[in-house]
């Protein structure tokens, strides 16, 4: 339920006491009626919903966007149709980019959205998959498979690096040690073990 949309927009749908549910971005914004709810609480009930059509079918969904548009065009509102098509197609993610372009068309409010990890991002190193696994997950979702390759990948590249460096550190203080303290810990050392 309202994932992805930001806490923000929720408090501000929650405000305008909207008819129509909102559980579901994609699925109810997708006829339009709930946007044109949205813009009757800011324009006056100039928007009549009741014509508008409540079927699911995407023909009537464009009709009812159509409508919208007319009313936008009328009321010299900018939304552009790069932003209606994601939603009258049922995209999540255009959904999602809709509401937030309403909210700071009619508000004058920017969002500030909190930057997380990706979810590939927190994987632990013993979790990624081998190579051979890769390649036996043949029925796999292959967009999630390559990320787990990417961040192999990234993983090994890390160790390497990392193991170099220490190498590097250990001939450089190796250099820098003199030659007596070497004698003695041998010394010591077979000190110990006799």
């Amino acid at each position: 339920m309202n994932s992805g949309v930001p806490r923000t927009i929720l408090h501000w749908l929650q405000s305008l006491d909207l008819i129509f549910p909102y559980k579901y971005p994609k699925r109810d914004l997708a006829d339009g009626r709930l946007a044109a709810e949205i813009f009757n609480h800011y324009y006056n009930n100039q928007i009549n919903i009741d014509m508008l059509y409540s079927s699911p079918s995407f023909k009537h969904r464009e009709d009812n966007w159509k409508q919208l548009q007319k009313f936008f065009n009328k009321h010299n509102i900018n939304v552009p149709e790069s932003v209606i098509l994601p939603v009258l197609n049922c995209y999540e993610e255009g959904a999602i980019d809709f509401l937030k372009y309403i909210y700071t068309l009619l508000t004058n409010k920017k969002i500030i959205e909190v930057k997380r990890e990706d979810k590939e991002l927190n994987i632990p190193h013993y979790a990624i998959p081998t190579a051979s696994r890769v390649k036996k997950c043949v029925n796999g979702d292959q967009i999630d498979m390559s990320k787990f390759v990417k961040k192999h990948n990234e993983f090994t590249k890390k160790l390497k690096e990392a193991s170099i460096s220490v190498n590097n550190l250990k001939s450089k203080s190796d250099e820098n040690k003199p030659k007596n303290e070497e004698i003695k810990i041998k010394s010591v050392k077979v000190f110990q073990r006799s």
